[in-house]
């Protein structure tokens, strides 16, 4: 094998080098024994304590004592020297290293001549462990961030998740772009992994969140894509405003898709990995664009109880309104689904679904959807609401809905339930809404005899 040279020194002044007096070269020193390093069992950390009387007067690199500096310099770059030929040997295990490791004075360090020797690198190829590897950058030896195996290294140990191994890496290699391109190349693989705990070491160590980290997809992208939602929230921690805001929509796009295809596993999993009202979450629901309504939106126009209940425990807000100005309650009484009305009911504490009277595009309130839809018992529920929230039996049958009071929308579609509930809850048959005729004559205008006797049923 061929010896492992410094570069930083003149090859005529290493000793394995030098002529002979006699005109000879000297012997090579035999590396595959490394005389000059005293092999011998030793536990896997160094105690130096307990070694600093038992070891031999000549062992590995020195410190400057009776002899000059440069003289102990010099010595112990060839100790090193010999040492990291000796590594490269094929039959030396990593046991081995750890006990020569183990052997050296304490004290002793890497001259700056040979920082560039590639001792961690040779220590990786032979398997070392995490206490090899830290006695290693006790030395000052440091990784090569270009070097083939600290690369390969380095994401085997994020994938195998072992921290302190990843921690020991960071440490050994030098604050360059090279790193932090490998830290970005290893962000993708802590997020497919959902290891939230490397993925904290990376970005705290300078990996960005807002980069690409593979194929030109970004962190986000990646943790959404593969589903790994519990490591969202660390990656926000890391990220501006803008990044957040495109992470939740992004986001919230997946959950509406699967909200339509009633995929309660992936729901769950995105909810329950967002985490409850956490700043995703927040983001999630309570955006600024309409699309925050959609996900609760679709889930009540299905009818799908189960969906819409996920919704409201992760923070899912019953009275917003999407694009259309609809809340998730009109979608429920538009498809007459009295089950998801009642949770949206129950759920809506503050009674601002009814109380505000919201409208959608075509100016209609949730009451003017439960009476057009025709469902006296989704229309008895509001009701009911409604008068609880102190409005006055009055109000309601003149309230407009679209181009028509609530009372003339109920006897022009002919809905002889829907009034008689109204009557029932007070309304006189002879109210008249404000330039329009009484009740009585309104049915007879309409033809419709139903709500007609109906009407003079109550008189």
């Amino acid at each position: 094998m061929r010896p492992i040279n410094n570069p930083a020194n003149n090859p005529t002044n290493n000793p394995a080098n030098l002529e002979s007096d006699a005109g000879g070269s000297a012997e090579a020193p035999d590396t595959s024994k490394a005389p000059s390093i005293s092999v011998r069992e030793a536990p896997s950390s160094i105690d130096w304590e307990a070694k600093s009387d038992t070891l031999p007067a000549h062992t590995g690199p020195q410190q400057a004592g009776s002899a000059t500096d440069a003289d102990a310099e010099k010595r112990a770059e060839r100790d090193f020297m010999q040492l990291a030929n000796w590594m490269a040997e094929p039959d030396v295990s990593a046991d081995q290293i750890a006990r020569r490791i183990a052997e050296l004075p304490r004290g002793s360090k890497l001259p700056a001549s040979c920082q560039g020797l590639p001792l961690v690198s040779l220590a990786l190829k032979k398997g070392c462990n995490t206490d090899l590897l830290r006695q290693l950058l006790l030395l000052g030896a440091r990784a090569d961030v270009n070097d083939e195996q600290i690369r390969d290294s380095f994401v085997k140990a994020v994938c195998a998740k072992d921290l302190a191994a990843v921690r020991l890496l960071l440490d050994a290699l030098e604050d360059s772009s090279g790193t932090k391109a490998l830290m970005q190349h290893a962000l993708g693989y802590s997020i497919m992994l959902a290891e939230p705990t490397i993925l904290r070491l990376l970005l705290r160590r300078g990996a960005n969140p807002e980069l690409p980290v593979a194929v030109a997809s970004s962190a986000f992208a990646i943790a959404i894509d593969t589903e790994e939602f519990s490591v969202i929230g660390v990656l926000l921690e890391h990220s501006s405003e803008a990044a957040k805001i495109q992470c939740a929509a992004h986001l919230r796009s997946k959950l509406v898709n699967a909200v339509a295809r009633s995929d309660h596993d992936y729901v769950k999993r995105l909810l329950a990995g967002s985490g409850l009202r956490t700043d995703l979450t927040r983001r999630l629901f309570q955006g600024d664009d309409q699309s925050a309504a959609l996900a609760l939106c679709t889930a009540a126009s299905r009818g799908d109880e189960t969906m819409v209940l996920e919704l409201l425990h992760y923070g899912a807000p019953a009275s917003r309104q999407d694009t259309t100005q609809r809340t998730p309650l009109m979608y429920a009484c538009a498809n007459n689904n009295t089950k998801v009305v009642e949770r949206l009911l129950s759920a809506d504490l503050m009674g601002n679904i009814v109380k505000s009277r919201r409208r959608d595009a075509a100016g209609f309130s949730a009451l003017g959807v439960a009476a057009w839809s025709g469902s006296p018992a989704v229309f008895d529920l509001l009701l009911k609401r409604t008068l609880s929230d102190g409005v006055s039996i009055d109000d309601i049958a003149k309230d407009p809905q679209g181009n028509w009071s609530l009372i003339e929308l109920l006897i022009s579609r002919g809905d002889p339930a829907l009034l008689a509930l109204l009557l029932k809850a007070g309304l006189s048959p002879d109210f008249q809404p404000p330039g329009r005729p009484p009740i009585l004559l309104m049915c007879a205008h309409f033809g419709r005899h139903d709500c007609l006797q109906i009407g003079r049923a109550h008189v």
